[in-house]
């Protein structure tokens, strides 16, 4: 018994002598990335023919990024209808795109833009940093997390490619 007393004083003493930190979450920096297509729809054959060439060109980011369309007259209607057709026919979703009657401009403009997800600089650890708690420690963990949350198919490294 008088064992027993001992061994629980002592595991008392050790956990009232040990750092505890409260733990907090890495920080994450978004930066959008934007890609537009502004014009004059004076000639609406001729621009429809380059909202045409836009949309086969950027095919791939306009299926996943968000898409805006922006007119302010009547021609630039007429190409902001058709343009939004055409986006509905190669498979974007009615959601990622949005209309706007007003430009500062005045041209027709078709905005598309993502959001890249940037973790914070980890540190290495080593074997005096464990003892110290100064840095942190889950760092890597929570940076591939959100990476592999954002852009799976980048969070497998050369695999695939």
């Amino acid at each position: 018994m008088k064992n027993m007393t001992i061994v629980a004083l002592f595991s008392l003493f050790l956990m009232a002598c040990s750092q505890v930190r409260d733990r907090s979450g890495i920080e994450l920096d978004l930066y959008p990335i934007t890609a537009s297509l502004s014009m004059d729809a004076g000639n609406v054959v001729q621009a429809k023919r380059q909202v045409d060439q836009f949309i086969i060109e950027h095919k791939q980011e306009l299926l996943t990024d968000s898409i805006e369309l922006f007119a302010s007259n009547k021609k630039q209607r007429q190409l902001v209808k058709y343009t939004h057709q055409k986006l509905l026919v190669i498979g974007v979703s009615k959601q990622q795109i949005s209309l706007s009657d007003s430009t500062a401009s005045g041209l027709f403009e078709l905005r598309m833009t993502k959001f890249h997800v940037k973790s914070g600089q980890c540190h290495y650890v080593n074997y005096n940093s464990l003892s110290t708690m100064s840095d942190d420690h889950g760092c890597n963990v929570e940076s591939n997390r959100w990476t592999s949350m954002t852009n799976p198919e980048r969070s497998l490294g050369s695999i695939g490619k």
